[in-house]
């Protein structure tokens, strides 16, 4: 991990690339949803860091992405805190924030818990905005399905152009 924290240009990105990726899905009839998740030892520098980094997660929450920030370490994360006090009420943008403190945490079960509470309804806010709603369930062979590595390099490629 390196000093200082920025988080503008990996939220942009990733924001492109769920993008990017829902578009590809919708053109056979699926869906494609994407999390970013971002280990930090680090709070972000300042309050105009904070608030670009608000803005940017305001501007990405229109695409199908929720953003994971986990701290690590005994730091002040006091500006992490706030990214995931955001209020679509009054901000804008939906809710795609979920900011979980490592040393919070006894137990991976409570850790994998706080991490992902918040993505089921992210997920459904995304769609149901949109009207997109989920095909018919199918039964499925599992034998059938695929897992993708966590980088697959040709798609990155094929994003990145």
């Amino acid at each position: 991990m390196s000093f200082p924290t920025v988080f503008t240009e990996v939220i942009s990105t990733a924001s492109r690339y769920a993008q990017h990726e829902q578009d590809m899905a919708g053109q056979g009839g699926n869906l494609s949803y994407t999390i970013l998740l971002i280990l930090t030892a680090g709070n972000l520098k300042d309050e105009a860091e904070i608030r670009q980094t608000k803005q940017e997660l305001i501007t990405a929450s229109g695409s199908p992405l929720s953003v994971v920030i986990v701290g690590i370490g005994d730091n002040d994360f006091s500006g992490m805190a706030f990214l995931d006090e955001h209020d679509p009420q009054t901000e804008g943008g939906r809710d795609i924030t979920k900011f979980v403190q490592f040393t919070e945490y006894k137990s991976y079960n409570l850790l994998t818990e706080a991490v992902l509470d918040e993505i089921p309804e992210q997920l459904v806010d995304y769609y149901y905005e949109r009207g997109m709603m989920p095909g018919k369930a199918e039964a499925v062979n599992h034998d059938g399905i695929e897992q993708l590595p966590a980088d697959d390099d040709a798609r990155t490629v094929q994003f990145l152009g």
